[in-house]
This record gives structure tokens, sequence and C-alpha cells, in this order.
């Protein structure tokens, strides 16, 4: 997504709208009904760009993601989530309040506690720095667009970054009928990618 690892100024002047963008413009650019997957943050673009062009996506397939409802923000989401393995010190904010990381000593705690000490060095590796802007604006959606897109669910048994009740909490209100469970952390795509990718196909054909 751009602006992603940002600072300062750059990172102050990332959008959620910006991300929603790059999303429907992929949807775009392959010109024909798509399934969209979106995993963690994403859950929240893909929202966004299922309100803006719901008659191009066939299937919103939702990886261990925020699930919004209307006016929602994945900060929002993010603080309800009692039962996450984050302490005051994980979320590490910039002292300018642009962009935030999460701590060194907890990222592979966090996203993949169920992967081996080699897939736990590439998650740590891979960490960038998370522009805010996006993360405390709320969404807007609404039933005659968002809410005509079909979804499905993968959710992720052993999840504390979004937990996994918070997870069952989102897709029981929007009453999504396809789930898919995988015995994961937040990171099946790197820990477990053979089953979620299993877990995609059976809810996109």
């Amino acid at each position: 997504m751009p602006g992603r690892d940002a600072v300062g100024d750059d990172a102050k002047a990332v959008t959620l709208d910006a991300y929603i963008a790059t999303v429907v413009d992929a949807v775009e650019t392959a010109k024909a009904p798509v399934h969209v997957v979106g995993h963690s943050f994403g859950g929240m673009s893909i929202s966004g760009a299922a309100e803006a062009v719901p008659d191009l996506i066939e299937t919103l397939v939702y990886v261990a993601a925020y699930l919004p409802q209307d006016g929602e923000s994945m900060e929002q989401l993010a603080y309800s989530d009692s039962d996450n393995g984050f302490t005051e010190a994980t979320f590490v904010i910039a002292p300018d309040y642009s962009h935030a990381s999460l701590l060194a000593e907890d990222q592979a705690r966090v996203f993949a506690g169920d992967g081996t000490p080699e897939q736990k060095a590439a998650l740590e590796a891979s960490m960038i720095r998370e522009p805010l802007g996006p993360i405390g604006t709320q969404i807007a959606l609404t039933d005659a667009r968002f809410g005509t897109v079909a979804r499905a669910y993968v959710r992720t048994l052993q999840d504390i970054t979004v937990s996994t009740p918070l997870q069952t909490r989102m897709i029981e209100r929007a009453g999504v009928a396809q789930v898919v469970d995988i015995d994961s952390g937040h990171a099946p795509y790197l820990t477990q990618p053979d089953a979620l990718t299993a877990a995609i196909l059976s809810v996109t054909q």
C-alpha cells in the first residue's frame, strides 16, 4: 500500500482512501468480477473497495482481518479486542504521531507464535512502520453497496493479533456464512501457506 513504512510528514499524508483506491485500481484492471483477499488491516481496505465498486467484486475474503461495520475504524476494533497479546509497550507510537511500529522483541510472539525459528526470523525481517492516519479513520459502508458483496472469512485459531474471539464476533455480527478455520497464528501466509491456499480456494470456487 502507498506510504507504508514512511515517517514524518510523508507518513502523515497517507490516508485510508489511498489504500482503498489502490485496491480499486487493481480490481478495475482485472476487468472481470474478482475475489479480493484482505489480511489483517487489509480487511478495512477491501471493505472500502467493495463500497466503491461492488459490481466488480465477486467475493471478499477476510484472512484474520478486521471486518468493519459502517463508521468503525481499525483503531476502534483493535481497542475492543481484550483477548489480543499486546501490552502497553508492544505498540510503539512515534513522537510526532505519524506512524507506529511493533516492539522488536514482540513481533514474532504476536504475529507468528506458531512459526518455526526460520519463519519467525522471516516475519521480523518483513516488519515495517505503519502510518497512523489510516488506522484511526472511520470507514463509510452501506447496505446498498458493500452489503451486496459476498463475504467469506478465514479464521486463525491461535491468533493474538486480531484475536480469535474478536474474529468470531465480527463474523457473527456480519452474518458471514462461509468460514474456514486454520490452526495458526496471525501469519498463516508464512507459517501455513498450503492450508491458507486451500482455505481461500474453498470459498472462491
